[in-house]
């Protein structure tokens, strides 16, 4: 027993330190990917009870229901994030840096482009947009519906632009810490959410700020740091924006968009 346990160990040793560079980045950040993902379904499973308890299981039916129509609209960039993962990783393999500035930047100018259009049109329809009718809420909360409305929105268009430097990390071979400012996000929500229980009552408004407003904050202070040290030679500059590259961008992400849509639409 003794001699085969030695040898797994033996063995994951060697997994983890043998091979090239390139594969043992891909092991080693699977591995912290399984341990920090794992970290953020209990962190969710946490929530779930906090929220219900917190709001009451009709305010928490609306903001399952609201936040899930919120994030249909994550389809808007129109595959753009697929486009310049795929796009950097060949430019960061090729060692063409200014190749890979140039896709971030423009990436990043179509994407804000596409989210300030978008933003616009959601703010005049939300006007005469009736959410009590659609969520089937009580009457009274029609203003707090729409306030909730904005502000919900708004952290979803930022947050769907400063995703962007995820989708970098990712194409850097750096997926799980990606997944450790979800983490962070998460469980800096799960912390608030339960101090609001305990000192004050129950609020939508307030749920949809630190559920929405968190994520964006880890990811603003992220993108900050990392393009000021270890991605600064790729950091996003208006110089670089060059939408001579957008059909490169677009063309690949379109292809992505079609496959997502399909499969919205097979598991809806």
């Amino acid at each position: 027993m003794r001699l085969q346990i030695d040898k797994l160990f033996l063995w994951i040793k060697n997994y983890f330190l043998k091979g090239n560079q390139r594969s043992l980045n891909v092991k080693k950040n699977i591995f912290q990917s399984f341990l920090i993902k794992g970290g953020s379904i209990v962190v969710s499973l946490l929530l779930v009870p906090l929220l219900i308890n917190y709001l009451d299981t009709t305010r928490y039916g609306i903001w399952i229901t609201f936040s899930s129509i919120i994030a249909w609209f994550s389809f808007f960039d129109i595959g753009l994030g697929n486009g310049l993962r795929n796009k950097l990783a060949e430019a960061i393999a090729q060692k063409k840096i200014k190749l890979a500035k140039i896709y971030v930047s423009t990436t990043y100018a179509i994407l804000i482009i596409i989210m300030v259009s978008i933003y616009i049109v959601f703010v005049f329809s939300n006007m005469f947009i009736n959410w009590v009718s659609i969520l089937n809420a009580k009457a009274g909360m029609g203003q707090e519906l729409k306030a909730l409305a904005i502000i919900v929105f708004t952290f979803f268009c930022l947050r769907l632009i400063l995703q962007l430097f995820n989708i970098i990390l990712i194409a850097d071979q750096k997926p799980a810490k990606s997944s450790l400012f979800n983490l962070i996000a998460n469980l800096s929500a799960l912390i608030i959410i339960y101090l609001l229980s305990k000192f004050s009552s129950g609020s939508l408004f307030k749920v949809g700020m630190v559920i929405s407003g968190m994520p964006v904050t880890v990811l603003f202070v992220a993108s900050v740091w990392f393009f000021k040290k270890d991605y600064r030679l790729i950091a996003p500059n208006i110089k670089y924006i060059n939408f001579k590259y957008s059909k490169d961008l677009v063309g690949l992400g379109i292809k992505f968009f079609i496959i997502q849509i399909a499969s919205v639409v097979l598991y809806q």
